[in-house]
């Protein structure tokens, strides 16, 4: 079965309508269109449909990132997206890569992690995980190295939607389990983007999947929930009202921060060593550490137990720690940092990318713990490349450089 080469002309197979308008600025624009969409649907107009007191300060928010996003894209963003390079991991070996991470995202599961049980202390965590955990980043690294074996002609469409779909069921299956979905659902809109991206899936495409988690998320939410009183004894004690839509709204948590500043409460985000340490030690050799905690504590200084970790939304969390300065430095260096990697044409690249999306710009992206879990999975990957270079030589690489051609992302 042949393939087109070009990832772009796959985004053109529905004809150049507006749908291949689209999916050309998202490709040029991504950081401004995921921010502009994500904050305009779930923080502005909230804000503005509840009359929220804080409208003015989430508007400030928003404008000042949004305009940082689009300027830095201007300047740095190509009129056309770059090419893939020719070589990189085989099909065959993304596919192992892929196996690994989710026999050690099971492996984790099972041990205890992203587990409501062991959240709240009515479990522990057990003492091996911290072996398999730094290779869970794998499952979506193998996701991406797969998507760029697609664009080169060496996975076909069908095993590409199929390996996709069943990384995201599997982070959804565990989530479940665990009585945490937030993750999974942000791993699902990962992969998602990162084949919107690449014109691997059309607009269109993407509304529909998009709208089936919508459709799906309450159902989802009551399992969650009904896991979740198991564990703590009863649904009374759960705790709030909120409809599972309403959890969406995150306007009430971004006007947080300037209630946090303007209160005076002391929080303050781990120091860099820690962030760092914290980041590129795994836990099994580094010894005990200090804990990053800022979710919790906030939640404390929120009235909240200490239990439950809140969120000022990723950009209220940078205003609070680093003011407005830190805000448009943080998010320029993440845009420019975002198309440069995409725009590379490197298999690589795009896993870094989706990444950059996961602990960034998600639901559950959260600073400074964004940080923390990039460093991890950098380290990760720098693992997984040195598992690569093993598993396919150099002769291997050097033959596919030669017969392989290039395809444009």
């Amino acid at each position: 079965m042949s393939m087109p080469s070009s990832v772009s002309s796959r985004a053109r197979e529905g004809g150049d309508g507006s749908c291949a308008e689209a999916t050309r600025f998202y490709q040029r624009y991504p950081v401004s269109t995921i921010f502009g969409l994500h904050f305009a649907a779930f923080a502005i107009v909230p804000a503005l449909a509840s009359n929220n007191p804080k409208t003015t300060f989430i508007l400030s928010i928003y404008l000042t990132v949004l305009g940082t996003c689009i300027f830095v894209e201007l300047l740095f963003a190509p009129k056309v997206v770059g090419e893939f390079s020719s070589t990189g991991p085989t099909g065959s070996t993304s596919f192992v890569v892929l196996g690994i991470g989710a026999v050690a995202t099971v492996l984790s599961a099972v041990g205890g992690t992203h587990n409501y049980a062991v959240q709240v202390g009515e479990a522990s965590q057990a003492p091996w995980v911290s072996l398999v955990t730094p290779l869970n980043t794998w499952l979506l690294l193998g996701v991406c190295l797969i998507l760029a074996a697609y664009s080169r002609g060496e996975v076909t469409r069908r095993l590409l939607y199929v390996t996709a779909g069943c990384a995201c069921a599997l982070q959804f299956g565990l989530g479940l389990a665990g009585g945490l979905v937030g993750a999974a659902a942000s791993f699902t809109m990962a992969v998602l983007l990162m084949l919107l991206l690449t014109g691997a899936v059309r607009p269109k495409q993407f509304a529909v999947l998009g709208l089936l988690l919508v459709v799906a998320w309450p159902t989802l939410q009551a399992q969650r929930d009904d896991l979740r009183a198991d564990v703590l004894g009863g649904a009374n004690k759960l705790g709030g009202g909120s409809t599972p839509f309403e959890r969406f709204w995150i306007d009430d948590q971004l006007a947080s921060a300037e209630r946090l500043r303007s209160s005076g409460s002391a929080i303050s985000p781990p120091s860099w060593f820690t962030v760092v340490r914290t980041g590129t030690l795994p836990s099994a050799i580094d010894g005990p550490r200090p804990p990053i905690d800022t979710g919790s504590r906030m939640s404390v200084a929120l009235g909240g137990s200490r239990l439950n970790a809140t969120s000022a939304t990723m950009p209220g969390n940078i205003w609070l720690f680093d003011g407005w300065v830190g805000l448009i430095a943080f998010y320029a260096l993440l845009s420019f940092s975002f198309v440069r990697l995409l725009h590379r044409g490197s298999a690589w690249g795009l896993a870094v990318s989706a990444v950059l999306y996961l602990y960034f710009m998600s639901f559950s992206a959260s600073y400074p713990d964004g940080l923390v879990r990039l460093l991890q999975d950098l380290v990760s990957f720098a693992a997984a490349a040195l598992f690569i270079r093993v598993l396919q030589p150099p002769s291997i690489r050097r033959k596919r450089s030669r017969v392989t051609s290039r395809g444009k992302l």
